[in-house]
């Protein structure tokens, strides 16, 4: 048997290793950022713009509501016949005044006139506007002297044609808004029933019971 040469030995032993083989998962792949579209990008430099521009909405819509209110005044004041506020007497000072005017209230025209001219009083809701149009039409002495259904001998409010020109004047208040007429009545109610707390009515009664160790 032919022995292998010890150069040829030594070449097969000597064989080469392996190849490596890397069994890590590859590593994912960074994509790169997508660019911020034209929305984004105007979004955050708009924002200040959109908050100037809504201010700027506001404040002509507020100056709109108060020509509209300018105008609906001047029209009521249009409405309201020349020389009708020196033509009646405000306040009523007794119950014959109460009485003449409730005749002149009869008349149709003469009644809307009135509701014009009360109407342009004003005031800053129901119950401050109801009360000023009552404090102009009703002096105080004339005010305790009634109630809203007569009772105790005294005139009733609810069943004159006065009631009626008072809920239609508090509702052309355009600061109020619409109204029922079942507000303004509760309104004038309780306006009659603090007559008496009125013109220092109240401290009066007080001392009263003071001085009568009550």
């Amino acid at each position: 048997m032919s022995s292998i040469p010890a150069a040829q030995a030594v070449h097969f032993n000597a064989c080469p290793p392996p190849p490596f083989v890397n069994f890590d998962p590859p590593a994912p792949s960074q994509s790169p950022p997508l660019p911020r579209t034209y929305t984004e990008l105007t979004a955050e430099s708009s924002h200040g713009s959109h908050s100037v521009i809504l201010k700027e909405v506001l404040t002509k819509l507020e100056m709109v509501l108060q020509q509209n209110d300018t105008i609906l005044r001047i029209l009521q004041h249009q409405a309201t016949p020349p020389g009708l506020e020196e033509a009646i007497d405000l306040p009523l000072a007794d119950l014959p005044q109460l009485l003449a005017m409730e005749d002149k209230l009869g008349s149709p025209e003469f009644r809307c006139s009135l509701t014009n001219y009360l109407g342009t009083i004003g005031g800053t809701n129901v119950q401050d506007t109801t009360s000023r149009i009552l404090k102009k039409i009703l002096s105080h002495s004339l005010a305790q002297k009634m109630n809203w259904r007569g009772v105790n001998g005294k005139t009733a409010l609810a069943t004159l044609h006065l009631r009626k020109v008072v809920v239609g004047a508090v509702r052309k208040n355009p600061i109020i808004g619409f109204t029922t007429e079942a507000e303004v009545e509760d309104k004038m109610k309780r306006w009659l029933q603090l007559s008496a707390d009125r013109e220092g009515g109240r401290k009066r009664r007080l001392l009263a019971k003071e001085g009568l160790g009550l």
